[in-house]
């Protein structure tokens, strides 16, 4: 016989298990039972919160929906005649709503879009005018730096002492006067020779190279007198116009326009033969024997012609000159040249000189118009 299995007298407690769980579901069964019923009482204590509609708003609330119902038909009859939409108006639909709703999200991140291109060219043209700017700083700065430097090296000159000079009263030269000229620069002074020139010229014409070039014709134009030498205007023209002559002081050149009868004489002083003004005033020099010569002729008054630079030398000049007893005046000059017809010398004339125009007629002078303004006359003083 097998044998029997013994059995245990511990068991498991089921049945307290099983009557925990029925507890609680019990309750939870109550619970729900009396939130349901609480539900139930508050909604029935809203409900009679709130007043009865009356017969007009209900009414009210009927046409209110007849007419929208209406609207709604003849929104639905537009619909029906209206063409179908198109793709692209689909697409733009689509495009507007995303733009709307990227706008929105970026409200919300409080970012605003800025249209950069205007102020990009702004900021360019900015650029550009500050660029211009500094060039133009850099260039003033480079100025300034070589003023600097030229102040810098400007040395420390005292002006000269003032000089107060009292000339005395002038007075019109005498008529039939033999002026002499003396320049005056801040060199020294020299004497303006024309009658060194004039030799150095009739020399010039009367060497055997001119006369070999420079044809002579003998004229008689008056009966029973000697006869007159005419010299060849177009030799002369080929002799001495492109040569520049020279005398002991002076370089010349011969003017022979073909309308004149006579050669005149424009000369220049050498700058080798002005003389210091500290040795002109000594006895020997040639300053003081050019005085003691026009000294000698009769009617020679003298004019020095003084140039900017050249004043203080003129005051000594001229003191020597008052001493000596002649008649004396003075004036500016621009460049030191000096001119003069030959008349022992006649050439003949190439060409017949225009006629004089006509005087102009002389206009009425109205008396409420200032007068004009007279150039001073040369005068001695």
């Amino acid at each position: 016989m097998a044998k029997r299995k013994e059995t245990h007298e511990e068991e498991l407690p089921f049945v307290a298990l099983m009557d925990t769980m029925t507890n609680v579901v019990g309750v939870l069964i109550i619970v729900l039972v009396m939130m349901a019923i609480s539900l139930a009482n508050a909604v029935k204590k809203v409900m009679s919160s709130i007043p009865p509609a009356t017969p007009q708003q209900i009414e009210e609330t009927h046409q209110s929906i007849e007419s929208l119902k209406k609207k709604i038909e003849e929104e639905k009859e537009l619909l029906k005649d209206a063409p179908p939409p198109k793709d692209q108006l689909a697409k733009l639909q689509k495009l507007q709503q995303e733009a709307i709703e990227s706008q929105k999200e970026l409200d919300k991140k409080g970012v605003q879009i800025v249209n950069l291109d205007p102020m990009s060219k702004e900021v360019s043209k900015l650029q550009e005018e500050l660029a211009a700017d500094k060039l133009e700083l850099t260039k003033e700065e480079a100025e300034i730096l070589e003023l600097k430097k030229k102040i810098a090296e400007i040395p420390d000159v005292k002006p000269p002492a003032d000089k107060i000079v009292r000339l005395p009263d002038s007075k019109p030269i005498p008529k039939n006067s033999q002026i002499q000229q003396f320049f005056v620069t801040g060199a020294g002074i020299l004497y303006a020779n024309t009658e060194e020139v004039r030799d150095a010229f009739l020399k010039e014409l009367d060497s055997s190279r001119a006369r070999d070039k420079i044809q002579r014709n003998q004229v008689r134009k008056v009966p029973n007198k000697p006869s007159t030498t005419v010299y060849s205007h177009t030799n002369m023209i080929d002799y001495f116009g492109t040569n520049s002559l020279q005398s002991d002081n002076f370089t010349y050149k011969v003017s022979l326009e073909k309308t004149r009868t006579r050669p005149a004489l424009v000369a220049t002083p050498k700058e080798m033969a002005i003389e210091p003004i500290d040795r002109a005033i000594t006895f020997s020099s040639n300053y003081q024997r050019a005085l003691r010569n026009i000294r000698n002729k009769p009617d020679s008054i003298i004019i020095f012609k003084v140039a900017n630079d050249g004043f203080d030398n003129y005051l000594s000049a001229r003191d020597l000159c008052d001493k000596s007893g002649i008649l004396a005046g003075w004036d500016f000059y621009d460049s030191p040249t000096l001119s003069r017809e030959v008349p022992e010398v006649e050439m003949d004339q190439l060409e017949i000189p225009p006629p004089p125009a006509p005087p102009k007629p002389t206009p009425t002078p109205n008396p409420n118009e200032p007068k004009p303004i007279q150039a001073p006359t040369l005068k001695l003083d």
